[in-house]
């Protein structure tokens, strides 16, 4: 099958870059053809050009709304598609599904469109929001099926009509395995206890909530790295200061692979006030650590309350000081929760699991 797969962003990386790398990666080593299309140059065009994955810019494919840039992104990506004559046309993300589906209508080339998170649940209650879901349930009436990479997102898109039930379906995001010599080891006795949060410094990933969680535990041992960057990092060292918490916190910045970092830490933490079905969760899991998360969106498909880590409310940092409290003086709980992460990993999020499972919903399309 000749597959092409388009996205908006090269940057920042995020669980759709991730995707549509391993995608391709894997649908190239089964004997298939993809090319990926996508608006922006950076890390993920360097991954597709290292794994040898072809690829082209299609300019006018812009993040940010802008009638013309999109008209002109619609005729660019028709005429790029036309060319390459795909089988089927594979779009991720909100910008890239609604360009990419309206090309391939043009072309009368069957679509399928991969949700990584509803666009329109980030502005809720605005006119943007409103306009967002007519936008996807226009595209949806021409679109062959929807992967939502959660439950919840499948849920919300049969709650809110946009389309009709069967066109959806569920396919959570899956990782690669990874070999035993990079499992952590969550419940030896090193001092400090050591906790790792891999997010971008922005606002939906509420590190304000974080640290004020992490100053009421200042009668603990632990130390805290925070990987990642982002527009709001300043922001953060100075929450980081004015807490007194400048001896605990370390700003690792953004690294290539959070393997080691994973490997040499006891327990795992994200405070996203909004996500899709979060891939630094699934990685925490596949190395055998704990996670405290926020009840939101897919989270909690990944995260078992009480089983392989702790749900909190949004911006309770109370609770959240609680719970990451709990697994800093319990070793063997953290270790038995670590056990049940890579367990559940095996169970639900390998790549190979997501591969065959995207791949029958694309041979389903074509028919």
């Amino acid at each position: 099958m000749r597959i092409a797969t388009v996205i908006t962003l090269s940057n920042p990386v995020g669980g759709a870059q991730v995707y549509v790398r391993d995608l391709a990666e894997a649908l190239v080593k089964n004997g298939h053809e993809t090319e990926v299309f996508i608006g922006s140059e950076g890390i993920l065009t360097d991954w597709l050009t290292d794994l040898g994955i072809r690829h082209r810019l299609v300019p006018s494919m812009r993040h940010s709304i802008s009638p013309l840039s999109d008209i002109r992104a619609v005729n660019e990506l028709a005429a790029m598609l036309k060319e390459y004559r795909p089988d089927i046309v594979a779009t991720n993300s909100s910008k890239a599904g609604i360009i990419g589906r309206l090309s391939a209508r043009r072309l009368g080339i069957p679509s399928v469109y991969t949700v990584h998170g509803w666009s329109f649940l980030k502005s809720e209650g605005k006119l943007s929001s409103f306009l967002g879901w007519q936008a996807e349930k226009y595209c949806a009436r021409f679109t062959s099926k929807i992967i939502a990479v959660s439950e919840f997102d499948r849920k919300l898109a049969i709650e809110r009509k946009l389309c009709e039930p069967e066109k959806v379906v569920a396919i959570h995001n899956g990782i690669p395995d990874i070999s035993s010599d990079f499992f952590a080891s969550p419940g030896d006795d090193a001092k400090p206890v050591e906790i790792v949060v891999v997010a971008r410094f922005a606002a939906p990933k509420d590190h304000a909530t974080l640290l004020n969680a992490m100053a009421r535990l200042k009668d603990r041992d632990w130390r805290l790295s925070l990987v990642g960057d982002g527009p709001d990092e300043a922001v953060v060292r100075a929450t980081v200061g004015s807490l007194g918490l400048s001896d605990r916190v370390v700003f690792v910045g953004a690294v290539r692979s959070v393997l080691e970092y994973l490997k040499k830490s006891h327990l795992f933490v994200l405070t996203s006030l909004s996500e899709g079905l979060p891939l630094s969760i699934m990685e925490a899991m596949r190395s055998g650590l704990p996670v405290v998360s926020n009840r939101v969106a897919g989270i909690p498909e990944e995260v078992v309350d009480g089983q392989n880590g702790y749900l909190v409310d949004v911006m309770d940092a109370e609770s959240l000081a609680s719970r990451i409290a709990s697994l800093i003086d319990d070793k063997d709980l953290r270790a038995r929760m670590g056990q049940e992460s890579r367990k559940l990993y095996l169970e639900r999020f390998t790549s190979q699991r997501l591969i065959e499972n995207t791949y029958r919903v694309f041979e389903q399309a074509v028919k």
